[in-house]
């Protein structure tokens, strides 16, 4: 499954780099794609094992905020 969130709080692209590496990192996360321009992100993964509640905890976790576009 595949779903996309708009991410605020990034000021450089390490910061998206660090979103992106943390994610991967999720037991049920496929990939990620994280555009720190536009502050858009992609998320592949399995619903059976993580949900969009639980990425956009993980992300706000860290200092950032997502929510879904």
């Amino acid at each position: 499954m595949q779903s996309k969130f708009n991410v605020e709080g990034m000021s450089c692209p390490s910061c998206a780099s660090k979103i992106e590496i943390l994610l991967k990192s999720q037991k049920g996360i496929e990939d990620v794609d994280l555009n720190f321009t536009t502050g858009k992100m992609k998320v592949d993964y399995n619903p059976n094992v993580i949900t969009k509640k639980d990425i956009k905890k993980i992300i706000n976790k860290i200092g950032y905020y997502a929510e879904e576009a």
